[in-house]
């Protein structure tokens, strides 16, 4: 009982197989496995680079309270000396000066004192 057809059609199978993973399977798993690696590098370096801000954000916040600490020892201080703590309004400034201050020179004025705060530390 041997069946000649089933034969030719293992054969077939066997063959068309073959080819296909040769030719369609083996391209399409390496595209897939491509795409996974990129995925996973990726990721990896969106947790690098959460873990850098989370780092730069508490590396600010320790500054602001520094900054906030070091603000308070001034006041502190001026108060001991009796005198009258500067404002930082740069309206009342120019008031009593009788210059006017534009918002650039503001703005420049306000980056020097946060470079002397951050440089006196």
């Amino acid at each position: 009982m041997f069946n000649l057809t089933l034969c030719i059609q293992s054969f077939n199978f066997l063959m068309a197989y073959s080819l296909l993973s040769k030719f369609f399977f083996k391209p399409v798993l390496n595209a897939i496995e491509k795409q996974v690696d990129s995925e996973k590098k990726l990721h990896k370096s969106i947790g690098h680079y959460r873990g850098l801000l989370t780092e730069a954000s508490l590396k600010k916040q320790q500054l602001w309270l520094e900054s906030c600490s070091k603000f308070h020892v001034y006041n502190d201080f001026v108060d001991q000396i009796d005198l009258q703590s500067k404002a930082c309004d740069f309206q009342l400034l120019s008031e009593f000066a009788e210059i006017e201050i534009d918002s650039k020179e503001q703005d420049q004025l306000t980056q020097i004192l946060i470079d002397k705060i951050i440089t006196m530390q």
